[in-house]
């Protein structure tokens, strides 16, 4: 329990950055669920011959793709800010740590593995913000998908909704 305390600190440091990041993302998946979407509307209309409503379509896909491309790189952004200062703040306390050991502890161990561990165990941690990402990005996602099945149709998000918790049951074993 106290490493997650100790790795949650430097989290909290960050926390109104991964905030901002969180509402991006839902943002991007909101828009990302619009795309395709826009993108049957269009086809339907092209195959119609009706260049109006093909237009208006185009337009929107337009809309839609410019506004999911900023949405991105804000989220990129911020990502690469946040992992950037988690880097920073956990080098900086181990730095610190090393830093009031006692001459003795350099004798046990040498340097390239205190210079190992300034260099992988940050990156390590790290990770987990990045798998946090990939993780909620999924999962918001797929609650809009699920949404939107069942705004089609009833039954067919009944049965959609039957698979994902079969697969599931499936994967957990």
């Amino acid at each position: 329990m106290k490493n997650k305390n100790n790795i949650l600190k430097y989290f909290k440091q960050i926390k109104g950055k991964i905030i901002v990041l969180t509402i991006f993302m839902i943002l991007s998946c909101i828009f990302n669920i619009f795309n395709p979407i826009i993108n049957a509307n269009l086809l339907t209309s092209i195959t119609e011959f009706n260049k109006k409503k093909s237009l208006i379509f185009a337009g929107l896909l337009l809309l839609i793709t410019i506004i999911t491309l900023l949405l991105n790189a804000i989220v990129n952004h911020t990502y690469f800010k946040c992992r950037e200062n988690l880097l920073f703040s956990i080098r900086k306390d181990m730095i610190n740590s090393i830093m009031k050991m006692k001459i003795k502890n350099f004798d046990i161990t040498t340097s390239g593995e205190f210079q190992e561990k300034l260099r992988n165990d940050p990156l390590t941690i790290s990770h987990i913000l990045s798998t946090l990402q990939y993780s909620f990005f999924s999962l918001i996602t797929d609650i809009f998908i699920l949404f939107y099945v069942f705004w089609i149709n009833f039954y067919l998000g009944c049965v959609y909704f039957g698979g994902i918790i079969l697969i599931y049951y499936i994967e957990k074993k």
